[in-house]
C-alpha cells in the first residue's frame, strides 16, 4: 500500500494577488509666482511698476527755479525804473499815471445816480490807454524787443497821448447836460449831469503825456 500510495502533490505557490492600485496622488497647486524682493527694483517697462506721484524733490526743484518777488522788491525796482529815466520820460511817465489815477475817480455826475467813476464807465478806455503809454517807455527804456523798430514806441506814445486828450475832451461833452431837473433829495433843481473831477485830471494827464513825448523826440533829434 505504501508503495502505491500516491506521492504528495508539490504545493502549489498561493495564487498571486492583482497589484493593487497606487492610491491617487493629490493635484499639485499651480505654481505661483515668485513674489519681487522689495528692494528689487522694476524695469520702466514693468507693468507691475506702479505710478508714483511726482517727488517731493522734483516739486522743490520747481520752487527754487520759479523765483517768487517779495513785494518790497517790486517796489524798489519800480522806484530804480523812475529814477533811471529822462526828464521826458519822467513827464509822459507822470501824465500816465495821472491818467491811470484818474478812473478810479469820478467821472460823471448825475442827478438820479450821483457820482460815476471813470473804471465803471467809458473812462475804462483811458485807463488801457494810459497802461500802453507806461508799457511803451518800458519796452523803449529797458529794450525788451529788440526787434522792434526804434521809432515805435515813440509813435505809441504820442498816438495814445492825443488820442487820450480827444477822448477825455469827448467825455467832457457827453458828461455835461445843463438839463434842470428836481432833485431825488431836497426840493431844489440841478443839472441832470456833469462832468467830475476824474475826467479833468485825465484830460492834464494826457497832455503832459503829449508833452513828455515831444520833448523826449526833440531830444533824440
Amino acid at each position: 500500500m505504501k508503495d502505491i500510495a500516491p506521492s504528495r502533490s508539490p504545493s502549489r505557490p498561493p495564487p498571486s494577488r492583482p497589484p493593487s492600485r497606487a492610491a491617487p496622488t493629490a493635484r499639485r497647486a499651480p505654481a505661483l509666482p515668485p513674489e519681487p524682493e522689495p528692494d528689487a527694483e522694476l524695469d520702466d517697462a514693468d507693468p507691475r511698476k506702479p505710478l508714483l506721484p511726482p517727488s517731493s524733490s522734483s516739486a522743490g526743484s520747481y520752487h527754487h527755479t520759479g523765483k517768487i518777488v517779495a513785494p518790497e522788491e517790486v517796489i524798489s525796482d519800480a522806484r530804480a525804473f523812475v529814477g533811471g529815466l529822462t526828464r521826458s520820460d519822467k513827464i509822459t511817465f507822470a501824465g500816465a499815471a495821472a491818467i491811470i489815477i484818474s478812473c478810479f475817480l469820478p467821472w460823471k455826475e448825475t442827478a438820479e445816480d450821483g457820482e460815476i467813476l471813470g473804471l465803471l464807465s467809458i473812462g475804462a478806455v483811458a485807463l488801457v490807454g494810459g497802461a500802453a503809454i507806461i508799457a511803451a517807455i518800458a519796452v523803449r527804456v529797458r529794450r525788451t524787443l529788440p526787434s522792434l523798430h526804434p521809432l515805435a514806441p515813440w509813435v505809441i506814445q504820442l498816438g495814445v497821448s492825443v488820442f487820450c486828450i480827444f477822448f477825455t475832451l469827448i467825455s467832457i461833452r457827453l458828461a455835461s447836460d445843463s438839463t434842470v431837473v428836481a432833485s431825488p433829495i431836497g426840493n431844489q433843481m440841478v443839472e441832470n449831469s456833469s462832468a467830475s473831477f476824474g475826467v479833468f485830471l485825465a484830460l492834464l494827464g494826457a497832455i503832459g503825456a503829449l508833452t513828455g513825448s515831444l520833448m523826449g523826440l526833440k531830444e533824440r533829434s
